[in-house]
């Protein structure tokens, strides 16, 4: 649920700045009297750029400005640490994020049989495979995102780690089986409107998403050919903004 104790607009306009100035100072404040601040459809503080469900003209800059809320995030998250680890070259993890406590449990993918083949391509210490909801701490799996390439979830709430992503990095997102299907150019759940993952995923920009629908998941040649490719475009990506991995590599 959200609870909200405060009243002063002043104390949130202080603490949430939409014209993006460089003021920091209340960047690691809690709001006065704040528990809890939920907010399902939007994403505070970055103006018509935060909702969700934009499309057509709002569209426009979203990637520069979901980045920067990306940067919001981590400097809260990660404080007082953040300068630093933002400095640290990526180790360019491949990750796989378990679906574990899905409320859809046999509809979700949990990689069995594309893990191996990642290995077997990337070595035992490139690939992670991950319970987000087991790590300790959040910012453990902040730092995970943070050193990623190429990021494999489920669609729906556990792929939400890939909002810590590196420019220019890419995500496979396994659509949940029947509830879900493509169609004109955006992916659906039966009976509602477009997914909130499609839109988010069509408009972030700075993260290259590659859906894999329920019939596909078998097709590991095609899907471990995709995970090379897509390796190879981040890892060129980020030698562009003069960005190397910690091991100095490009693997193909």
């Amino acid at each position: 649920g959200v609870v909200v104790n405060t009243t002063n607009n002043e104390d949130v306009s202080n603490a949430i700045n939409l014209h993006g100035s460089e003021d920091e100072s209340g960047w690691n404040q809690m709001l006065p009297n704040a528990t809890l601040v939920l907010l399902p459809t939007v994403l505070a503080g970055i103006g018509k750029h935060g909702q969700m469900m934009c499309e057509g003209d709002c569209a426009l800059h979203r990637s520069s400005q979901l980045f920067s809320f990306r940067s919001y995030l981590l400097r809260n998250i990660l404080y007082p640490n953040y300068e630093s680890i933002s400095k640290q070259l990526p180790a360019g993890y491949i990750t796989f994020s378990l679906p574990g406590g899905s409320s859809r449990p046999h509809e979700v993918s949990f990689f069995e049989n594309i893990i191996p083949i990642a290995k077997d391509l990337y070595g035992e210490e490139k690939v992670k495979v991950v319970d987000m909801a087991k790590l300790p701490t959040f910012q453990e799996e902040a730092h995970l995102a943070m050193n990623t390439a190429v990021f494999f979830a489920n669609h729906g709430g556990g792929s939400s780690t890939s909002i810590f992503l590196p420019w220019g990095s890419s995500v496979f997102l396994y659509a949940a089986g029947a509830h879900a299907k493509y169609k004109d150019g955006a992916w659906i759940d039966i009976g509602k409107k477009v997914h909130l993952d499609s839109i988010f995923y069509a408009t972030s920009s700075y993260i290259r998403p590659t859906w894999i629908h329920e019939n596909e998941r078998d097709d590991v040649v095609r899907i471990a050919k995709m995970l090379q490719s897509e390796y190879k475009r981040t890892m060129e990506s980020w030698i562009e903004r003069g960005i190397h991995t910690n091991d100095g590599q490009i693997q193909d």
